[in-house]
């Protein structure tokens, strides 16, 4: 394809070689390069003509990439979360991953999986668009690795779809430590049962109860189960009003 690739940025995209056949990784280093290099909209038909390719090359084979071409999704983030690790994670060190979603506006009739949803960048108060949400898997250097695409009442539930990714990114690190971060709507028993070098942290549930050894006398006999090593706040009568001695 008669399409000039920077020599540094084919070495970046050679760590992706492997999951794709010759003429699928020509039309990536296009795409990518156009990408880069094009001022206006990162269509494809734009990335196409910023490449140079307009007028040489049929723009069908760019949408051809993305519609036909064999080619999987997950082991081209895994490549990519190899390689950034590789680099620029210490040796032995945690990776730090986050999860979320993100909501790409799609207004087309006959666009697969365009729903209206929640969508965090909405203006007003009810806080939806419609387009394509992908729950997304990204180690914290500002680079998402992995993503599925959710459809509501369709697919398995977002925190489901994440745990989903977090298991497959743990089990391609090689059992480095992973500690994975989402906020308050990731929480839920999906995170159950993780490998022993995976921790989740996320935002408590306004009524969460911790449990711990208790700071208070023994459970009697009437004590309900497990609400003897609760971690509950110390009894107070009434509020504390202006002038009362503080303890």
């Amino acid at each position: 394809m008669p399409v000039t690739v920077p020599p540094s940025l084919l070495i970046v995209l050679q760590v992706l070689r492997p999951c794709f056949t010759a003429p699928s990784f020509a039309t990536l280093a296009a795409l990518v390069t156009g990408a880069l290099s094009g001022a206006g909209r990162r269509t494809v038909t734009g990335m196409w003509q910023a490449a140079g390719l307009a007028g040489s090359v049929h723009w069908s084979r760019a949408h051809r990439f993305s519609s036909r071409a064999v080619w999987d999704l997950d082991q081209v983030g895994l490549a990519l979360a190899r390689a950034v690790v590789a680099r620029l994670v210490p040796d032995a060190g945690a990776v730090t991953v986050a999860v979320d979603d993100t909501l790409f506006h799609r207004y087309g009739k006959k666009v697969h999986g365009a729903r209206y949803q929640h969508d965090g960048s909405a203006k007003g108060r009810d806080g939806i668009g419609r387009g394509n949400c992908f729950v997304i898997v990204g180690i914290v250097v500002a680079v998402p690795f992995l993503a599925r695409l959710h459809i509501p009442k369709t697919s398995a539930s977002k925190t489901e779809q994440a745990r989903a990714l977090v298991d497959l990114l743990a089990a391609a690190l090689d059992g480095r430590t992973v500690h994975v971060v989402g906020d308050a709507p990731y929480r839920g028993p999906a995170w159950r049962h993780l490998p022993a070098h995976v921790t989740f942290t996320t935002r408590l549930a306004a009524n969460a109860v911790l449990y711990g050894p208790s700071r208070h006398a023994p459970a009697s006999a009437d004590t309900p189960p497990g609400r003897a090593n609760d971690w509950a706040a110390p009894p107070r009568s009434r509020p504390l009003r202006p002038g009362d001695a503080p303890g």
